[in-house]
Parts: structure tokens; sequence; C-alpha cells
């Protein structure tokens, strides 16, 4: 049986933000981000528990082309989609300004 899947805000501002900056330089190159961040959902929401743990039930799903990660976290009942973060970005300090929670 398949988890039902939700999105914070927050992921739908993120994929906006970084298609926008995406679309500046080239318009596939901001399509093709679209692209992938809709096949890492869709990735996710077949495969929830297959992707890299980041914290106990935290998990992300990288982009292919791209240096982004889809950020997810499970439970029994759903998969909860909570944003997407660069590569470069620290993860502790990531949650933190997202949702003022300290990496443990």
């Amino acid at each position: 049986m398949k988890r039902r899947i939700r999105f914070l805000g927050g992921f739908f501002r993120d994929v906006r933000e970084q298609k926008l900056w995406y679309d500046l330089r080239s318009t596939q190159a901001g399509a093709k981000f679209k692209q992938e961040v809709d096949a890492a959902v869709r990735h996710i929401r077949d495969w929830p528990e297959s992707c890299h743990v980041i914290r106990q039930d935290v998990r992300r799903k990288g982009l292919k082309n791209f240096p982004f990660t889809v950020v997810y976290f499970t439970d029994t009942k759903e998969t909860v989609v909570v944003g997407v973060m660069h590569f470069a970005q620290d993860f502790g300090l990531w949650l933190k300004l997202r949702f003022g929670l300290e990496e443990e």
C-alpha cells in the first residue's frame, strides 16, 4: 500500500525559486530542473524507504544533473516532502532556518 504524499509550502517555494534562477540562465535549464524535481518526487512516492537517510526518519533524494536534493520524511501513513536543499548547504543550519530545529 502506498503512503499518502503531502508537501509543505516551503517545497513549492524552493522549486519556484530555483527554477526561476535556472530560467534566467536558460529556459531549457529551468524546465529540466523542474522535470528532475518531478522525477525525484515520483521516486519518493513509489519507493520512500529507498533514499539516503540524513537523520532518523529524514531522507533525501538527489537530483541527477543539478546540485540539489529533495528532503522528506516518512511515517507509516504518509510521506511529507519538506523542501529542496542545495548540496552545499549545511543540513543542520537548513533545519534551523527552515523549522527552528536543531540537528540531533
